[in-house]
């Protein structure tokens, strides 16, 4: 676990110490095309339930969001607390809002009515943050997966002179689990491959929330004919540009294997020691038994030998064939 940490912290950034001791961590804003998650859920919701209010009971109030959870996002509401699902009663009303002080007041004022109740009511917010890393989110975000088919991607027509290919390149360890990642946007001319921050590509293409998406009847053939030489220019190029932060994973594991043999040979050196074998014995299978458990762990934590690279969407020239 304590590898996993370390990882994990690697991967948050390194942070720094306040006077007081407490350490904070820097978080990079998230580019997106919504004002906040609130907006992106509303907009989500309302691509997949045609008719949200009549189906999930959709409703808003300010920043305030609300619905009835479909039984699919109630398994995953699963993973919280019983004692909230249950006291705040989720699963007929679940309220989020993406307004930090909003929550925040929502909760103070659960726990001073806890208070003012003499614990007889309840602490648990009746509105809850809305946060990155909500199970709401990742719901709603596989509904709109889905609907993209295998081996598909979504086109934007677009104010882009010529095709331009949406990558994503994520680079793994052996466990799946993202080390470092990109988001470009490539363009093809006369066979060679030219990549530009993808967030910066959308903004000059004028992509935003709440725009049509103009029909577009140009030759897709042409598109379809770029993704193979823009997937073979995407894994060179993020090959070099992850380089120093594979580099620095592997500085970590090769620290962790030093680690693991010191502690290894002191170990041995003390079960060496013990005057009883059956303490011996014992001893010495808890070290071989502690020893593959790191040893996988850091297999496990390993960089994958190449990235993913994977077309996720394309902009298309809005003057050849809109409607």
């Amino acid at each position: 676990m304590g590898l996993r940490r370390a990882d994990q912290a690697w991967r948050r950034g390194a942070g720094t110490t306040t006077a007081d001791g407490t350490q904070t961590v820097p978080v990079d804003p998230t580019p997106s095309l919504f004002s906040g998650d609130a907006d992106y859920l509303s907009a989500a919701v309302a691509l997949t339930f045609p008719d949200a209010a009549a189906a999930i009971g959709w409703e808003t109030d300010g920043p305030i969001v609300s619905f009835k959870p479909p039984d699919d996002l109630l398994r995953r509401l699963n993973a919280l607390p019983q004692s909230y699902l249950r006291q705040r009663n989720l699963a007929e009303r679940l309220r989020l809002t993406d307004d930090v002080g909003r929550a925040d007041q929502s909760l103070a004022d659960a726990v001073d009515q806890r208070s003012a109740s003499e614990e007889t009511g309840t602490a648990w917010p009746e509105i809850h943050h809305l946060g990155p890393q909500h199970p709401v989110l990742e719901w709603i975000a596989d509904k709109l997966l889905y609907r993209v088919g295998r081996d598909e991607a979504i086109a934007i027509a677009c104010d882009v002179p010529d095709p331009v290919l949406l990558v994503s390149g994520v680079w793994s360890n052996k466990l799946g689990e993202p080390i470092a990642s990109a988001w470009l946007a490539a363009t093809v001319e006369d066979g060679l491959v030219t990549f530009e921050d993808m967030h910066s590509a959308l903004a000059n293409a004028g992509v935003r929330d709440r725009m049509v998406n103009p029909q577009w009847d140009g030759d897709i053939e042409d598109v379809r004919a770029l993704v193979a030489p823009v997937v073979t220019a995407a894994t060179g190029r993020l090959a070099d540009d992850m380089q120093s932060q594979l580099t620095s994973v592997a500085a970590r594991l090769d620290a962790t294997r030093l680690r693991l043999d010191a502690w290894q040979t002191e170990a041995r050196s003390v079960a060496a020691d013990m005057k009883s074998e059956v303490h011996q014995r014992r001893r010495a299978q808890e070290i071989e038994r502690t020893s593959r458990q790191m040893s996988a762990l850091i297999a496990d934590h390993t960089p994958a030998d190449t990235p993913l690279v994977r077309i996720v969407g394309a902009l298309l020239p809005s003057g050849r064939g809109a409607a």
